[in-house]
């Protein structure tokens, strides 16, 4: 599935795991690329923790 026009350019998802997979479950077929900030318990598949959140997306949008 190819980007569409109303897709986002960019998933921020604040959770867990699941919420996390639930997220590339909807993002990844339209290739949206997606941050994980885990707020949850486990947070294996998160990108950063919460104290790395401005930092992060600091640098996400500038395209780092």
């Amino acid at each position: 599935m190819e980007l569409t026009e109303d897709a986002p350019d960019l998933a921020i998802v604040l959770g867990g795991d699941g919420t996390m997979l639930r997220a590339l479950q909807r993002y990844l077929p339209e290739r949206v690329p997606v941050i994980g900030v885990n707020f949850g318990r486990v947070g294996f598949l998160a990108s950063m923790m919460p104290d790395d959140l401005e930092e992060g997306l600091a640098l996400a949008f500038s395209g780092g």
